[in-house]
């Protein structure tokens, strides 16, 4: 049994010090823009683009990839900007302009096409969506937990010893993040089946 175990630990050495040379891994500090549709990004206008922004997000990821494939797991802050204008005017205790804001979880499993300087690349998974609500009354109408889809695209740029990474993304939600009831101000209001949080987002990452 001894001898088995020594055989088996021996190959999964010898496996780790043929993947690990080939292997890359960095972390990407990312910053973007959320928008209704992908209409709304015009890039023959800064100006235009700002102005048909949503909201903004930040994130923080671990890339690592072998080969052609990769897995890219991280955290990401956005502001999803004011989804529900005037929808809850004249509550009391309740912004007319209520704006939520989400901690999310991504994890994708990227493929990246052989090209030198710079190499494209498709990106897809899971996110999970922790609410953060700055405004109380609004707070409890929320589901704790929500899960969404992302899908995207973009490059790696290699420039002076780091990486530039331009995105563009999907992300659609897949469990409601409104709960089916709910009330405020002593009115209560029921969220529709498709109520999904979707965002097509634009970002600079940088590799450190």
């Amino acid at each position: 049994m001894k001898t088995r175990h020594i055989k088996l630990t021996a190959a999964l050495l010898a496996l780790v010090l043929v993947v690990a040379p080939k292997a890359q891994a960095q972390v990407i500090v990312s910053l973007g823009l959320n928008f209704n549709s992908v209409s709304d990004v015009d890039f023959g206008s800064r100006d235009a683009t700002f102005d048909n922004k949503t909201g903004w997000h930040a994130g923080l990821a671990y890339d690592f990839a072998l080969g052609p494939l990769g897995v890219r797991a991280g955290v990401r802050y956005m502001d999803a900007g004011a989804l529900y204008e005037d929808s809850f005017e004249g509550i009391p205790n309740i912004d007319d302009k209520v704006s939520i804001n989400l901690l999310e979880f991504p994890v994708d499993l990227r493929f990246r096409f052989n090209a030198p300087i710079i190499t494209p690349y498709v990106m897809a998974g899971p996110v999970v969506r922790i609410p953060v609500v700055s405004d109380d009354g609004f707070k409890d109408s929320l589901e704790s937990l929500s899960v969404a889809g992302g899908v995207g695209a973009g490059l790696e740029v290699g420039l002076a010893g780091f990486q530039l990474f331009p995105e563009i993304r999907y992300t659609f939600g897949i469990s409601r993040f409104l709960k089916e009831d709910f009330e405020l101000g002593g009115r209560t209001f029921t969220a529709s089946d498709d109520q999904r949080l979707n965002a097509f987002m634009i970002s600079l990452g940088i590799g450190i």
